[in-house]
């Protein structure tokens, strides 16, 4: 229940729906797909977990509640996707579509920073 009113209130100051809050779908102009523990089962294995997300342009009206439709698109479609990884660090791995590239928690400075640029796959 944490992680997804982390994500409504999130989503209130970014004009993102999250597909399951109809309060601020409405106002929204994009909707997000969005697992908030994604590797959860493996806890017990102390094994890193993490929540995995893809941000959508909205393809039902605004003004209008959101629908399947504006989160079952095409991943072409996707306007940004990442994930974040909880474990010894914290880290935020992030594409735009140009590019991946990873942030990680600063715990002094209380902020991600940029530490893997440009990521590739050998």
């Amino acid at each position: 229940m944490l992680c997804k009113d982390l994500c409504d209130g999130v989503g209130k100051r970014m004009r993102i729906m999250c597909r399951w809050s109809a309060r601020q779908a409405q106002k929204a102009a994009y909707s997000i797909c969005f697992d908030p523990l994604d590797g959860s089962s493996n806890i017990d294995a102390a094994v890193p977990v993490g929540s995995i997300f893809g941000i959508y342009q909205r393809v039902t009206d605004n003004g209008t509640a959101g629908t399947d439709a504006d989160v079952l698109q095409p991943g072409n479609k996707l306007i940004c996707a990442g994930y974040s990884m909880y474990a010894s660090a914290t880290m935020i791995v992030l594409t735009l579509g140009n590019g991946v590239n990873g942030f990680s928690l600063d715990s002094h400075l209380g902020e991600f920073v940029l530490t893997h640029p440009n990521i590739r796959i050998p």
